[in-house]
């Protein structure tokens, strides 16, 4: 049961890319928690991938870079002070490809338009929207039951287990014996 109630926990806590109501395109997170927002290049072997930036797109705004990466290694300066310390691309997996972007600490105001724009050394462009949905983690009605159910069924799995223990156990002496097998050390005169 301990299992299950960690599969459940765990899975509400890193609950980004796992989307109940989501089209595609889009991305639902819940506040305080990890989301990854997709973007797959399609390269070859041979490109290398020369710049990735991630922007979120402000209607009427220029775009707010939330991560930039440049020659191998992020860049800081155009960084927005908002998502600092809170973006990341997988580093190892750009060179595959994929240049997918983690946000931590999710909050409400990160929900918007992101975009994806990839360059490769070869001057070949790649453009790519994702759409993030933030909802509060109290606000979840899906979340907050799934915790109920879960903490019932484990509360309930607990007290049948304890009851059956307690019901079928045979009393036992220091040595794991029934009283009625004990070996007297004593001898009759």
């Amino acid at each position: 049961m301990c299992y299950l109630l960690c599969f459940v926990f765990g899975a509400l806590l890193i609950k980004g890319h796992a989307c109940l109501s989501a089209q595609p395109g889009q991305v639902e997170a819940f506040t305080a928690g990890i989301v990854v927002l997709p973007c797959r290049l399609n390269i070859r072997p041979s490109d290398y991938v020369q710049t990735v930036e991630w922007s979120k797109l402000v209607e009427g705004q220029k775009p707010v870079v939330v991560f930039l990466y440049r020659h191998g290694c992020e860049t800081f300066e155009m960084k927005d002070s908002d998502f600092e310390y809170r973006t990341s691309l997988a580093m190892r997996e750009v060179k595959n490809g994929n240049v997918s972007l983690r946000i931590s600490g999710v909050k409400l105001s990160d929900g918007g338009t992101y975009r994806c724009l990839a360059i490769q050394n070869n001057g070949r462009r790649q453009e790519t929207n994702v759409e993030l949905l933030v909802a509060s983690w109290v606000e979840s009605t899906t979340t907050t039951t799934l915790i109920y159910v879960a903490l019932t069924v484990s509360f309930a799995f607990n007290l049948l287990l304890v009851s059956y223990l307690l019901v079928t156990k045979k009393p036992m002496n220091c040595d794991g014996e029934k009283p009625s097998q004990q070996r007297t050390s004593w001898t009759k005169p």
